[in-house]
């Protein structure tokens, strides 16, 4: 779609997101030292840990969403939409512990899906806080609010491995599994 190739072309070039990219990076250098850069990274795992515990959260939340639209059990998608918000702390940490290692329209494009996730993060804890207070109505709406930014980080995402091969090593080239 070229509607959307245009947005992503566009945030590969914009360089005003060099400046905020370049204020974060430090403090993620300090919070994550080894172990726990490893940890994040998933050297011990001999590939990416992020792409793995992002389906958690995006299940979580897809599974909330086919509760509310089929008028399903309004307890179990809160509790999904708990989970998923749960889960999506650790896979934004994992998130951030690959990003730290990019430059340029690559780093662009992941600053972008970390603030449409992060967006998505928000919408969806303020779905599972207005779901607990008993407002299902307003719940709904912010989950399917959360939904259309966790399309576009998803989207983004997608981008940086796929198109920018952030990541994404030849499997000749990629480091021998630590379970071999």
């Amino acid at each position: 779609m070229a509607i959307l190739e245009n947005v992503v072309t566009a945030v590969e070039g914009a360089e005003v997101l060099d400046r905020p990219a370049q204020a974060i990076r430090p403090v993620l250098d300090r919070l994550m030292r080894p172990p726990v850069e490893n940890a994040l990274s998933g050297s011990w795992l001999g590939h990416p840990v992020h792409p793995l515990l992002v389906t958690a959260p995006i299940g979580a939340w897809l599974s909330a969403g086919v509760l509310d639209v089929s008028h399903g059990d309004p307890v179990a998608a809160r509790r999904l939409v708990g989970f998923g918000v749960g889960c999506a702390i650790l896979s934004a940490a994992t998130g951030w512990s690959d990003w730290r290692r990019t430059t340029g329209p690559a780093s662009r494009v992941g600053l972008v899906h970390a603030v449409c996730n992060g967006t998505a993060v928000a919408l969806y804890t303020g779905s599972w806080r207005a779901r607990a207070a008993g407002n299902h109505r307003l719940g709904r709406g912010l989950a399917f609010a959360g939904a259309v930014f966790l399309g576009a980080g998803g989207f983004l995402g997608g981008h940086l491995a796929y198109a920018l091969g952030v990541n994404v090593s030849r499997a000749a080239e990629a480091a021998e599994p630590a379970w071999r």
